[in-house]
């Protein structure tokens, strides 16, 4: 599920169905099924992106050469030159990243990280992952994205958590950016057991919550 910039979609749609799958995490009592909530947060994310994926992903996307090639040279500085003490000292050349506050930058990067949802929902078709429904008949929600804000939900097993973090992986090779971890955090339903949710704790490499804190600027719970 995505909402960002996308017309009649409103911050507080986001914000509700977060609120009511923390909420049924926080209740669960099946046995037989277990379920996490993942938030990812990417570190450095417009500083660390790869121009060669950028431009694979705008020729993706259909936009023709010439519109890359004008797209590039806005992207891509001659050099760089550091003035120390009113001086200035040798100039180098960047490699890869964007220019927060370019007004150009923020549609860039929309165009990036239109990629991961891609893929989870690529992998859930496949039946390589599994999301999350609240009741029979609910729609399966197995992630949510409004600008650089994302929440993973997936039933809880060692196949579903490597499946996820080779996507992740894939995904941050390509592109650039990586995971926060000290920003980011796991939070399992209520039945999941404790020895079974470290365990995939570990796997993930990110911290276990007992509290789903905020999110959008709001409590998610």
């Amino acid at each position: 599920m995505q909402s960002a910039l996308m017309v009649g979609s409103q911050i507080h749609d986001n914000i509700g169905i977060a609120h009511e799958m923390f909420h049924f995490l926080k209740l669960r009592k099946a046995k037989r099924k277990f379920e996490i909530g993942i938030k990812l947060d990417m570190h450095k994310a417009y500083d660390r992106v790869e121009w060669d994926f950028l431009e694979a992903v705008m020729e993706k996307m259909g936009f023709c050469s010439q519109w890359r090639n004008l797209v590039m040279g806005c992207v891509k500085p001659l050099d760089f030159v550091v003035i120390m003490n009113g001086q200035p000292e040798r100039k180098f050349n960047p490699s890869r990243g964007i220019c927060q506050g370019d007004p150009l930058s923020l549609y860039l990067f929309i165009l990036l990280s239109e990629v991961f949802p891609i893929l989870i929902q690529l992998a859930v078709n496949r039946q390589q992952l599994t999301g999350i429904s609240m009741n029979p008949g609910c729609p399966v929600i197995s992630h949510m994205f409004f600008a650089d804000d994302t929440l993973l939900f997936f039933r809880v097993d060692k196949q579903n958590c490597g499946n996820l973090m080779k996507i992740i992986d894939a995904y941050c090779i390509a592109s650039g950016p990586k995971v926060n971890v000290k920003k980011s955090c796991v939070f399992f339903g209520a039945n999941v057991p404790r020895c079974f949710s470290a365990e995939l704790s570990h796997v993930l490499g990110v911290p276990i919550v007992d509290n789903s804190g905020k999110y959008l600027g709001l409590p998610s719970f």
